[in-house]
Order: C-alpha cells, then sequence, then structure tokens
C-alpha cells in the first residue's frame, strides 16, 4: 500500500477526517499496513497496544474466553473501524482479544504518532465522541445480558446488525453462524435456532441456505421489548 492510499484512508474515516490535509499527511506517512490472516490477534487480552489499528478491508471479533473455555464474543470489527482506543486515550491493557475471522487488512497507526495530535481540538472532540459510542455499546450490552430475555437478546442484536452492521448479515452462515450468535448472546445453538424460527414464522426475518435477511425491523422490534 503506497502513500497514497494509506491517505485516502485516513482521509475518509470518521477519527481522522476532520484534522487538516498537514496532520492527515503526517499520519499517513507513519502508518503501516498489515494483513492478519484467519485465527490470527491483532489485539491480546491483557496486553497493552502500542499502535492504534484502523480495520480497512475484513472482519475481526472482539473476545473473552472463560476459565472453562467459553467464548463470549463482544463485538466485530468491520471496514473502518477502529481498535485500541483505549490504549491510545489512557494506556489501559487490552479487555477483551481481537481476531481475524478472516484475512484483514488493516492500518497501524504508532501512539507516538498520535501524540503529535495531543493538541489537535477536532481530533480530541472525534476521538472523545467515538469512546463514549463505545462505552454506551459495553454498557448496553452489559444491560442485556443481565437484564433481557434470550428473545430479547437475540432480537437487539440482530437489530444492532441491521442498523450498524448491515453486512455482517451478509455473510452469514459462513462468518456469522448460529453459533457465533449464540456466543453473542450468553445462549446455546439449539436455543438460538429456536428463537430465529420464532422470528421467521412471525414474518420478521427469512432464512435462507443458513443466510438471516431482515424482512420487518418492526415485527423484530417487538420481540426486542420486554413482555
Amino acid at each position: 500500500m503506497n502513500h497514497e492510499d494509506r491517505l485516502t484512508i485516513i482521509s475518509r474515516n470518521r477519527l481522522f477526517r476532520d484534522l487538516d490535509s498537514y496532520a492527515k499527511d503526517f499520519l499517513a506517512s507513519r502508518s503501516v499496513s498489515r494483513t492478519y490472516y484467519k485465527g490470527r490477534y491483532l489485539l491480546s487480552k491483557g496486553t497493552t497496544s502500542k499502535t492504534l489499528i484502523l480495520i480497512v478491508t475484513g472482519l475481526a471479533k472482539v473476545s473473552l474466553t472463560s476459565a472453562f473455555g467459553r467464548e463470549f464474543i463482544l463485538a466485530f470489527y468491520m471496514d473502518g473501524d477502529i481498535a485500541g482506543l483505549t490504549a491510545t486515550a489512557t494506556g489501559f491493557a487490552s479487555r477483551a482479544d481481537l481476531i481475524a475471522e478472516k484475512p484483514t487488512l488493516a492500518l497501524c497507526i504508532e501512539h507516538d504518532a498520535l501524540k503529535a495530535l495531543d493538541s489537535d481540538a477536532a481530533f480530541n472532540q472525534s476521538l472523545r465522541n467515538l469512546l463514549l459510542e463505545r462505552y454506551a455499546a459495553a454498557t448496553g450490552t452489559a444491560e442485556m445480558l443481565a437484564l433481557c430475555s434470550l428473545r430479547e437478546r437475540l432480537a437487539r442484536q440482530l437489530l444492532v446488525f441491521l442498523k450498524m452492521q448491515p453486512a455482517l448479515l451478509n455473510l452469514t452462515p459462513v462468518f456469522l453462524s448460529q453459533e457465533k450468535l449464540a456466543f453473542l448472546t450468553n445462549a446455546t445453538r439449539p436455543k438460538v435456532n429456536q428463537h430465529l424460527q420464532v422470528f421467521k414464522a412471525a414474518g420478521a426475518i427469512r432464512i435462507e441456505a443458513g443466510r438471516i435477511q431482515l424482512v420487518n425491523p418492526d415485527i423484530l422490534e417487538s420481540f426486542a421489548a420486554p413482555v
């Protein structure tokens, strides 16, 4: 990837697009493109990353594994998403693993380069907004797991994909299988399938060749609300 390609990617990303041209060019000159093959770790739980990772193309999962070996998926990161924000802002270690689900091309920017933007108001505002969004999403996930039934959790998760990451539904069943939906909602695959069939019978979704298609979000919203 050449300098112009890196500059284009940085200029279009929400975290950097409000920077002036000099700052964008500086970051492009200090960034490195890396490819992570399926199963490779972009970030490891407990380590403090020294780079901010901007996903250009691909798919990576944010996950935790319990002491008993059960995986819980917190989120999926796709094109344009950024990892390593917490370390950038606070220096804290990563709280979860970030693992490539398929070959993933990323742009890595060293924190030392980002320090040059410490006094840039546009960058600080964009970083603050993104951190607040991530915090709200994490809080919402915790509340959902603690307070909602499996049917509500599953309906809400599908609605999140519809609104925030519609491309994920197009990857079913290759990358977003019922097993992964179970990991996302802290459930078992048979239970997930049981509720998906209920959604299907109600006309909320269609399942063809294992691929989930949202037909009527309003019906799905009714399943996402407490009874």
